[in-house]
């Protein structure tokens, strides 16, 4: 694990678009990569890019964006900068979003 890549729980969950509570879950049954120093589990978040990743799907493309969704809420990804949006609990609030629709 590289320093700058090193997270807590709490925006893991941000991330995965989890509680902390089902991150601490995940990593104590070791489904994350993560490591416990002391009492705190500690995650690589290049490992969770990656694990995002494998759980999208494409809902709406445009030219420039896509938006997906992510474990039941959903992002817009710029195609050209490869940059990702906060969370959004419904795809049309994705689509709302986009600066090719403003």
């Amino acid at each position: 694990m590289s320093l700058d890549n090193i997270i807590g729980v709490g925006k893991a969950a941000e991330i995965l678009g989890n509680t902390p509570g089902t991150i601490k879950n995940k990593c104590a049954s070791g489904q994350l990569n993560c490591k416990k120093i002391g009492n705190t589990w500690v995650l690589d978040k290049t490992n969770l890019e990656e694990e995002l990743q494998m759980g999208r799907t494409v809902q709406y493309e445009t030219e420039n964006y896509t938006v997906v969704e992510v474990n039941e809420m959903f992002m817009t990804v710029n195609k050209n900068t490869e940059e990702e949006s906060d969370l959004f609990e419904t795809v049309e609030e994705a689509i709302e979003s986009l600066p090719e629709r403003n």
